[in-house]
């Protein structure tokens, strides 16, 4: 099975790991989830999944709600030294990108805002990888991403940049596509429709219930439907 990183839109989480399990045996996708209950979590803004072939990550993209990116991944930590470790040894993925592939960084972070020079810093950790390319901040061809992920502290108040750098897990990876499902939700908006039926409800909810009874329906050749 092949690695790949999961951004996680943050809503509903706990629909996540119900709409990747349909959708996947809908489109007859084997799909693997994390070994530890841990790493499992629907609430954790991130996971890595295990897939068969890159199409399959694609088909995720483009038809889960929920999913607001997929990224070859490359490499995770509880500290960027093991970030660095696993993308060293996933080198092969990436390699081909070195010579003349032009690129972009990102370093975002859940639940934190990181400081531009703590960014600049986490870029510029990865010179290892020699990348020989055109920096394109519009349109490069390849994005590499990097997350930071934090705790939630709600009902704490704290500064802007308060516990920078004691993050709970980092991921690395590139980005194959942004989710394209969720702009359906603005398309089938309850305020843009002609008609409202008895049963219509918030976009985002009907949409995912379609995912889940599509799959349900097949099962039962046929007999699942739902009203959005």
């Amino acid at each position: 099975m092949l690695k790949y990183l999961l951004v996680f839109a943050d809503v509903h989480h706990d629909f996540r790991i119900p709409e990747l399990q349909s959708v996947s045996e809908l489109h007859g996708l084997p799909l693997t989830f994390p070994e530890s209950l841990e790493d499992q979590d629907p609430r954790r803004p991130y996971m890595v999944v295990g897939l068969e072939q890159e199409e399959h990550a694609l088909v995720l993209a483009r038809r889960c709600i929920l999913v607001k990116s997929v990224y070859e991944f490359y490499g995770q930590g509880s500290t960027y030294e093991e970030v660095h470790t696993g993308t060293r040894a996933n080198e092969t993925k990436w390699a081909r990108y070195v010579p003349d592939t032009s690129f972009r960084f990102i370093v975002t972070a859940h639940n934190h805002k990181i400081p531009q020079s703590r960014q600049k810093a986490v870029v510029e950790s990865f010179a290892y990888m020699g990348l020989l390319g055109k920096i394109n901040m519009k349109h490069p061809q390849i994005l590499f991403g990097c997350f930071e992920e934090y705790t939630t502290r709600n009902g704490v108040i704290r500064s802007k940049h308060e516990g920078d750098g004691h993050f709970r897990q980092v991921y690395f990876g590139r980005l194959l596509e942004e989710g394209s499902a969720r702009q359906l939700i603005g398309k089938f908006d309850v305020k843009k429709r002609a008609y409202y039926g008895n049963t219509s409800m918030e976009a985002e909810i009907s949409l995912l219930m379609a995912n889940q009874t599509l799959n349900y329906g097949r099962i039962l050749g046929g007999a699942g439907k739902v009203d959005i």
